[in-house]
């Protein structure tokens, strides 16, 4: 009895406890960005930020939120010193270059659903980017509207062309 009861068992924990996983993967999904938020320096923007110098409008997309993603991966492998570290479903992390100096910039995409993809761009290093990680995000935005595949959005962190341009 006790030796057709055992594998019964490991099979009862064993879904009891995958089924726990996939609840805390989605209650991560939903509870939990991918995104960090910014340092006090000026040097970074992100959709999660309230407002600011740090702020920025997230992408709203036209298609699928995955759809989306493609599209924005597609154009970053086209980019000149851009390269992905992270990819996984509704998620991209891309590290991207300035023409000149060859600073190091982290570039993320994590989709949040209903069409809504949050960004962030920030410097690795130093304490101002003289407005390059808002001119990156917004160029692209720009890019991806032209294309089609997103919403136009005001940008909601200021004129992203009032900065000089002394990174990149």
């Amino acid at each position: 009895m006790i030796k057709i009861l055992s594998p019964m068992i490991l099979v009862s924990l064993a879904m009891a406890g995958h089924s726990n996983v996939a609840f805390q993967t989605e209650d991560r999904a939903l509870n939990q960005s991918l995104l960090k938020p910014c340092p006090a320096t000026p040097n970074c923007v992100c959709s999660d930020a309230a407002s600011g110098i740090h702020g920025i409008a997230p992408f709203l997309s036209t298609t699928s939120d995955q759809e989306l993603l493609q599209v924005i991966r597609r154009y970053v492998l086209a980019q000149p010193r851009w390269r992905i570290l992270d990819e996984s479903p509704g998620y991209l992390h891309v590290e991207a270059k300035t023409r000149l100096l060859r600073f190091v910039d982290d570039v993320q995409f994590e989709v949040r659903g209903q069409g809504v993809v949050a960004i962030r761009s920030a410097s690795r290093r130093g304490t101002s980017d003289f407005g390059t990680n808002r001119r990156r995000l917004e160029k692209l935005r720009r890019e991806l509207v032209a294309q089609g595949a997103l919403i136009i959005t005001p940008n909601s962190g200021g004129d992203e062309d009032s900065t000089p341009s002394g990174r990149e």
